[in-house]
Formats: structure tokens, C-alpha cells, sequence
């Protein structure tokens, strides 16, 4: 029942909202929605939400939409709470409506109010990420010296192990963090650009990341270059990655489920580090902390699909003490490599991302 007094009130419903979203000639919309389950509310009341809803063309396809709202009541015979000044609650960004039959971004009251809406958003900012991901795979390349050598190789299986033991290429999003980190007006909310121009948006910014890599060459010193230098490396450790992950098989042993709760919660920090510091031991002593290098600090081997820390990369007087360690502690693995098992934390800059109790 409508208690609402005033003739130019209007109940909104589900039909009702969809409707105003689909149609491309309709640019306000206002109205009370009522609360189907109210948690309090007297005998002859209805409580709910009242709503206005723009939409600002931003070109023929694309409309940004704003949306107020604030708690309202209708009582019976007009009592009905009077509706604000509209001072204390502004219009806020609500999402876009794109050629009124798809959208991103409209928040979790609308949704609920009309469910209907949810079969047609779109995540065009997780969609942006892949075509761009993907771009830079395929197309971004720079001198071969400068992709090659034993790092980028070691990176690259790094990257096949993450995959294998998380069943997914996380260094998709490695390149994503490190790209959006050279250039850094590629953000969630430019990605409008993306919505209004796909095509041209993408190449735009292929261009302008290719341009800050070259700069990086000879600009040293600007806070961009350290990482704008590493990424022709960082791009064709992914394209290797991508063809040698077949051969890194996932199998339910302990080293692999070890190593499955390490990637979960260090791959990015290891990824972004030259060198990290781990503590090797059985629990139930000091352990020996050493610093190894990120770039090569897992190793698979394929015969018992087991994974291993890789200690090649300490200095001499380390190697010796860790796989003296690791042999009276009754493991028969080849040198530098220590059964995942003895690892007992992992420790960047000073903070502790992973023991044992993480698994």
C-alpha cells in the first residue's frame, strides 16, 4: 500500500529502474523505494530509500551516472517525513551506462533493487587489464640484450613454478603492478577512456609506456628508470614462462603445498626484490639466516615433482654451513638445494611475510 501523500511521490520498483536504464531518453529518475524487510516500523508507515538518478552524457555511447539518496518515511494520511534540502547528502558517481544495455561500476543498493541489472555489468576495468596484459606480451619488445641472460631465464621460471603451484599465471599481474607503476595515470579511473574507446585507448597506452621505457634508457636517476629498465626483462621472463609451464606439473606432495602457501603470500614481494632473507631450520633451534637471491628461489625438480629452496646464490662460507645442516638433518638432496620443509621464515625489510604457521 502507498502511504505517500504527495501525488508527485513516486514508487520505484525493479521494473521501474530497469526500465530508466534502458532507456537512452530518459535522464532523471526520482522516487521511493520501500523496504521490503524493515527492521522497525510502526503500524501504518512505510520506510525506505528515496532516490534521484542522473545521467551526463559523455559522448553518444557513454553516460556517467549520479545518484542521492536518504532514508525516507510515508505515513498514512500524509505524516510523511519531509525530504531534505538536499545540502547534507550530495550526488555521488554511481556508475556509466553504456548504450544503455551495459554497465560498470553501479553499486550494491541498485543492484538489489533490481537483481536484473547484475546479468548486464560488466567489469571493464578487470577487462581492460587483460587486453593490456595481453598487449604487452604480445607486442611489446626492445633490443634482445636487453630481454636476455641468465636473470630473465630464472624469472621466467619462477614464474612457471607460481603458475604451477597457484594454477594461474600470477605474473600477469606482476607486469599489470609493475606497467601501472611506470606509467601511472593508467588507473581505475581513466578507465573510463578505456569504455568510451577500447581500441584507441589500448594502443594510447602501449605508446605511452613504450615511450617512458626508451626515456628510461638514458634518464637515469628519475624515479621511474630502475623499474622501466627491468621491464623488457620482466615481459620476456611472462612470454618464456607462458611456454615452459607446461613441463612444471602440480602434484598434492608436502615441498608443493609448502611452496603453494610461500607463493600465496610472497610471490609479488619476491618478484619485486633482488634478494630476501630466509631462516633455515627444523623448528626447533635458531636456525641459520641467510640472503638469497629472489630471481632463482625456488627450484623444481621434475622426477618427484618436489620443490626446493635455492641457496646457490649465498656467498661461499653460507652455502657450506646450509648444506652441512641440511645433511646431518638427515636430507639426501643435491648441494644448494634445501627440502622446502627446513624453511622457517622469510623476512623483508625487516618484517616477517611467511613461517611455517601461514600453511
Amino acid at each position: 500500500m502507498n502511504y505517500g501523500s504527495d501525488k508527485n511521490v513516486k514508487y520505484l520498483n525493479e521494473e521501474s529502474v530497469y526500465q530508466y536504464f534502458h532507456n537512452p531518453n530518459e535522464a532523471f529518475l526520482e522516487g521511493f523505494i520501500v523496504d521490503e524487510n524493515p527492521i522497525f516500523c510502526p503500524r501504518n508507515c512505510e520506510s525506505g530509500v528515496y532516490i534521484k538518478i542522473f545521467k551526463v552524457p559523455v559522448n553518444s555511447r557513454v553516460n556517467e551516472i549520479y545518484m542521492q539518496e536518504f532514508r525516507w518515511e510515508a505515513w498514512k494520511n500524509g505524516y510523511n517525513t519531509p525530504l531534505p534540502s538536499d545540502y547534507s547528502n550530495n550526488f555521488k558517481k554511481a556508475g556509466y551506462s553504456i548504450d544503455s544495455t551495459r554497465f560498470w561500476s553501479l553499486p550494491n543498493y541498485l543492484i538489489s533493487v533490481c537483481p536484473k541489472l547484475k546479468a548486464e555489468l560488466i567489469d571493464y576495468h578487470q577487462q581492460f587489464e587483460q587486453a593490456y596484459c595481453k598487449k604487452i606480451i604480445e607486442e611489446l619488445s626492445f633490443c634482445h640484450a636487453l630481454s636476455d641472460g641468465k636473470e630473465t631465464n630464472e624469472r621466467a621460471e619462477q614464474y612457471a613454478i607460481y603458475t604451477m603451484l597457484e594454477g594461474r599465471p600470477v605474473h600477469y599481474n606482476f607486469l599489470l603492478l609493475n606497467a601501472q607503476s611506470i606509467v601511472r595515470n593508467i588507473n581505475y579511473k581513466s578507465i573510463v577512456n578505456y569504455i568510451i574507446d577500447e581500441d584507441g585507448y589500448l594502443e594510447g597506452a602501449m605508446g605511452t609506456l613504450k615511450d617512458y621505457v626508451l626515456r628510461s634508457f638514458t634518464l637515469q636517476g628519475v624515479w621511474y628508470s630502475r623499474r622501466a629498465n627491468e621491464f623488457p626483462k620482466r615481459v620476456a621472463a611472462a612470454r618464456m614462462a607462458d611456454k615452459m609451464s607446461p613441463a612444471f606439473v602440480f602434484d598434492d606432495n608436502e615441498s608443493q603445498r609448502i611452496a603453494k602457501s610461500v607463493s600465496v603470500y610472497c610471490a609479488r614481494t619476491l618478484d619485486a626484490r633482488k634478494n630476501i632473507t630466509i631462516v633455515i631450520g627444523n623448528g626447533n633451534g635458531e636456525g641459520i639466516t641467510v640472503k638469497i637471491s629472489c630471481s632463482s628461489f625456488f627450484f623444481y625438480e621434475p622426477t618427484t615433482k618436489e620443490v626446493f629452496i635455492n641457496v646457490e646464490s649465498a656467498n661461499d662460507e653460507e652455502r657450506k654451513k646450509i648444506n652441512q645442516y641440511v645433511k646431518d638433518n638427515g636430507a639426501s638432496v643435491s648441494e644448494n638445494l634445501v627440502p622446502i620443509k627446513f624453511l622457517q621464515s622469510i623476512v623483508s625489510y625487516g618484517c616477517e611475510k611467511w613461517n611455517p604457521n601461514y600453511i
